[in-house]
């Protein structure tokens, strides 16, 4: 009973507002600590204060530690049009017949990266205007800009909706020292370096700059380029030791999927040691648990550690493969299907952006770059 008048009062105002109460009790609670210690001891008056503090302390604590935020009226808002986009985007998938994890990944990456899941059908890499809310990071693609945590988190909403079992996953994913060389004669295409770039480069300042330079050598100047690179460890230990990427980990029929919607790549655990994930790239890409922890819910989390013991089955290179193709064959022939998908979901797309981006900006505990 009294857990749900706290919801209905926490439902008559928006997070905004609750996020301003929460942080005006808390300054409250200092403010009234300092002026105990400095006004004159008399008992009536410090016991008074005591009490006040006591009370505006333990309101802070109860605001700051339920989920109270989760059921203002504007979050409310927000979650009942992710869902509602979550049950289109997943017709499409019954629409295409795609029921293997690959194959929903795939169709996911193409539709996200060609602006088809964004307002005005632009997406960019960037986490400027984040707002990281809990439970609703996926909602952060549709606003056009996203990162790791957003991109993952979109993917895992997807195949949970869909009926196969989700969690978001942190992984150490090493930096790439990038080099540019300038070229007699066209090796590559413009297509093919930006191509490279985006599945490549995941820290945000990097991949910035590195675009920027190929539309300024490209474009402005006609030259032509080639990019290489070496893979570095990240300066920040911290990062190292907690993780810096956000992948989803799919658990399907008894075998696990590592899929990496940000860079367009896809893993495999390494029998010999189960938190270490590899692919053609890079054969050492530690699971990070603390990070997991961040991203999930406390069910999910132990779900998904339950299922990482389980990890080492999965399907072969050559399977993955035939699944990637397929899916690309499918989407190449019908894109009047997703031309129409965009049509039938921009007003909702233009809603859902608005009301994300109406949430004031907050840090993030655990904030990825990639």
């Amino acid at each position: 009973m009294e857990k749900n008048v706290f919801k209905k009062i926490c439902g008559s105002i928006d997070y905004n507002t609750y996020t301003s109460l929460q942080n005006t009790l808390g300054m409250s609670t200092i403010g009234l600590a300092v002026a105990n210690e400095l006004i004159p001891q008399y008992s009536l008056v410090n016991n008074s204060i005591d009490i006040l503090a006591y009370t505006t302390f333990a309101a802070y604590l109860g605001l700051a530690w339920t989920n109270g935020k989760q059921y203002t009226k504007d979050i409310k808002q927000i979650r009942e049009l992710y869902n509602y986009f979550l049950n289109n985007y997943n017709r499409l998938n019954k629409i295409f017949d795609l029921n293997n994890p690959v194959e929903i990944y795939t169709m996911f990456n193409y539709l996200l990266y060609k602006g088809y899941l964004s307002k005005n059908k632009e997406f960019q890499f960037s986490g400027k205007q984040a707002r990281d809310l809990k439970g609703l990071r996926g909602a952060e693609v549709i606003t056009g800009k996203a990162v790791c945590r957003h991109i993952s988190g979109m993917l895992t909403d997807i195949l949970n909706r869909y009926g196969i079992e989700s969690s978001q996953l942190g992984v150490y994913s090493k930096n790439y020292s990038i080099n540019i060389n300038v070229l007699g004669q066209q090796k590559y295409t413009k297509e093919e370096l930006v191509n490279w770039v985006r599945t490549h480069i995941t820290d945000e300042q990097t991949y910035e700059f590195v675009m920027k330079l190929i539309d300024e050598l490209v474009d402005r100047r006609n030259k032509n380029i080639e990019i290489s690179s070496e893979m570095i460890d990240d300066k920040n230990i911290l990062k190292r030791k907690v993780g810096n990427h956000a992948i989803s980990f799919a658990f399907k029929d008894g075998k696990s999927y590592f899929l990496d919607p940000t860079q367009t790549r896809i893993y495999q655990m390494k029998n010999s040691n189960e938190s270490i994930l590899y692919d053609s790239e890079c054969d050492d890409i530690p699971i990070r648990l603390i990070s997991s922890m961040v991203l999930n819910n406390s069910k999910d989390y132990l779900q998904m550690k339950k299922n990482l013991s389980n990890a080492c089955l999965s399907i072969s290179a050559e399977e993955e493969q035939a699944f990637i193709k397929a899916t690309l064959d499918k989407c190449k022939n019908n894109m009047d299907i997703f031309e129409q998908f965009y049509v039938d979901n921009c007003e909702l797309y233009d809603d859902i952006s608005s009301k994300v981006l109406s949430i004031r900006k907050h840090k993030s505990i655990l904030k990825y770059t990639k």
